[in-house]
């Protein structure tokens, strides 16, 4: 694998920000639709350059992904879970009630490295228990040797911590994944809900994908609402969870925990 020259001023970017600590973690709340109330949330990666202008990760991850060596995403991707693990050990030193956060982890090193020593061990560090973080791995994911992923999904699962599978119907989609991997969250992707949940075909798929999911003992969020047609179709097909900017945009740390606090009254 060949760097460009675009790639490589990237990788220093990166390297940089790291070192700098210019890399920032957004938490993007996720709401009961049946009554609004807050109930857990996704950790989003951003770097600030040196204009404070953020980055979004979709810049640079792919760059780090392609590496012919995982280190570099591993690096990264370990540093945005312990990043997560120290915010919600501030939540509950500062006396508020812990809810669960999802980081998303890539597969590039997921399924070769002992991820779940690496989760586990960070997790008692910190003093947090596992049913409070989350691994959101791709939908396509299940274009890795599916025996490699099950394995990894299970390893995940049997310490406690919860596994979600993110941008679920972006790719080839097919219901033999959702049986062969048991995994507890199914994240469907914004692309399912663009037309409002106002198109006939559109609300067949969405209302089917809740059915079967919860069928299978799965929670299902919602990503990428943005209007009340979609929160009022979601909640009367009994999907779980939503996100969106609708609810709420991405939030940093010190302002999600203003909003957490106003929206649990927690101290």
């Amino acid at each position: 694998m060949i760097n460009t020259d675009k790639d490589i001023r990237t990788l220093e970017m990166v390297y940089e920000a790291l070192e700098k600590e210019r890399v920032r973690v957004f938490y993007q709340p996720q709401f009961d639709p049946k009554d609004g109330e807050l109930k857990s949330a996704e950790a989003l990666c951003r770097i600030e350059n040196e204009y404070h202008e953020l980055i979004m990760p979709g810049e640079f991850i792919p760059v780090l992904e392609k590496q012919e060596s995982p280190e570099a995403i591993r690096n990264f991707d370990w540093y945005i879970f312990t990043r997560v693990c120290s915010f919600l050990r501030r939540l509950r030193n500062k006396g508020m009630r812990l809810i669960p956060i999802s980081v998303n982890l890539s597969r590039r090193h997921l399924i070769t490295d002992p991820s779940e020593a690496y989760l586990t061990t960070t997790a008692k560090l910190m003093g947090i228990p596992h049913r409070y973080l989350g691994v959101e791995i791709t939908e396509s994911a299940k274009e890795d040797d599916p025996i490699e992923l099950q394995r990894l999904i299970y390893r995940i699962r049997q310490q406690g911590f919860m596994v979600a599978i993110d941008d679920f119907g972006t790719g080839q989609s097919n219901f033999r994944f959702l049986i062969d991997n048991h995994v507890d969250i199914i994240k469907l992707d914004q692309s399912l809900i663009r037309h409002k949940c106002e198109d006939p075909q559109e609300q067949v798929v969405v209302a089917g994908l809740i059915h079967i999911a919860k069928m299978l003992g799965m929670t299902v969020v919602a990503e990428g609402v943005e209007d009340i047609r979609q929160w009022n179709f979601l909640r009367d097909h009994g999907c779980d969870l939503i996100q969106g900017f609708m609810p709420s945009e991405p939030l940093s740390e010190n302002d999600f925990i203003e909003f957490y606090h106003g929206a649990t009254g927690d101290i």
